[in-house]
């Protein structure tokens, strides 16, 4: 079967690059031909277009659009280029991507319809964006109609509700879906409220590989014991618990590059490719971050980690790595970002037993398999 997937495989967050890989290599294992449909709108990473300026309800909108414009210039010029020829190389031999992306959902159908089976996700593909809102293509809704089926693999909205004002628009798109599965059991409430649709709840696609060795086997770092600090949209939190991690082990942290940081150094800053990132992550003493993709990756290595939540208004983000600490029992190791010294001590020093942990990892592993595989057959509607 040809298979056509739509998620963020060109984004340089490595979450979003080693889902996309994960979620890949296992259909490939199972004997398919898969490709990313090749679009990146350019709200995503550049910010896209500005609205009516003069018009105070696109405010919030432009700002967002500025902040990104500004953000993709200056690492343009200041990239390391190292890191971005390991993207690249990531990109055209682990994900098979080649060519130009196409921007506009409007240029997709001649792409689209080549394929027997369209899969959106996972990732936040289902969040809405601050410059335009839900995009209908990551729900799989063109102006034609494709010849393919159409199913979500663990979509996500992102955090634990839909704003109202995205309701009715996303109620469509769901219901035109051939069959609805989520990351989130929270995804499974807003599906249901919003659709009257029953979904599945699946695990993210590097829970559903779950082995990595290969990409191990390709990195060049061979560092090891020390303090992997991965933070994402602040540091909040963060920053003590990494020098509390690296004090209690006597050791060092170092900190993968992240092109939005707008926090000071946490360690030493590192500039790895994909690759090169699950290697440091797995040889690592702990693991301290606040990212989804830092508390899966850490589960599916069995590093020890403590996972800080995001503050203030992002906090509802840190639904996703709740939801996943929450099915394997490891809640505990969830703390807030202003969490005192001594609770973090307490995680550092507590063990995990992976035993439970890879039993509960592999209950999720099934449920994914068992949706994917009742999709995979039949195709073409």
């Amino acid at each position: 079967m040809k298979i056509g997937v739509l998620t963020f495989h060109l984004s340089e967050n490595f979450g979003a690059l080693l889902q996309a890989y994960s979620l890949r290599k296992w259909l490939m294992d199972e004997g398919h031909a898969v490709e990313f449909v090749n679009y990146a709108p350019a709200h995503l990473e550049r910010g896209g277009e500005f609205r009516n300026l003069l018009n105070p309800k696109y405010f919030k909108s432009n700002l967002k659009t500025l902040y990104l414009q500004l953000t993709s210039s200056i690492n343009d010029i200041f990239r390391n280029a190292a890191q971005e020829s390991a993207y690249a190389e990531f990109r055209l031999n682990q994900l098979g991507v080649h060519g130009a992306p196409e921007s506009r959902i409007s240029s997709l159908m001649e792409s689209i319809d080549s394929y027997d089976l369209l899969i959106t996700g996972s990732d936040q593909v289902w969040n809405p964006s601050a410059q335009i809102g839900i995009d209908p293509a990551y729900f799989l809704h063109f102006d034609q109609r494709p010849r393919a089926r159409r199913i979500s693999y663990a979509a996500s909205f992102g955090r634990d509700e839909l704003n109202a004002r995205f309701h009715d628009e996303a109620r469509g798109y769901l219901l035109d879906l051939d069959a609805i599965s989520v990351r989130e059991k929270s995804g499974v409430d807003i599906v249901r409220a919003i659709s009257g649709r029953d979904s599945a709840c699946v695990p993210d696609p590097t829970i559903l590989l779950g082995d990595f060795s290969c990409l191990v086997k390709q990195s060049t770092d061979d560092r090891e014991g020390h303090v992997f600090c991965y933070a994402l949209r602040s540091a909040s939190g963060v920053r003590a618990a990494a020098h509390l991690a690296a004090k209690q082990f006597s050791t060092n942290i170092i900190s993968p590059n992240n092109p939005h940081r707008r926090w000071r150094e946490i360690g030493r800053t590192v500039f790895p490719g994909p690759a090169d990132w699950v290697a440091q992550l797995s040889r690592a003493k702990f693991v301290v971050t606040n990212s989804f993709h830092g508390v899966a990756l850490s589960l599916v290595m069995k590093r020890p980690f403590v996972s800080i939540g995001l503050p203030g208004s992002r906090a509802g983000m840190s639904a996703r790595a709740r939801n996943l600490l929450s099915s394997v029992g490891l809640m505990s190791r969830m703390l807030p970002a202003d969490a005192s010294v001594r609770a973090i001590s307490e995680v550092i020093d507590a063990p995990v037993d992976w035993g439970r942990v890879d039993s509960a990892l592999q209950q999720l592993r099934e449920q994914g398999e068992s949706f994917l595989r009742s999709h995979l057959v039949g195709g073409i509607r």
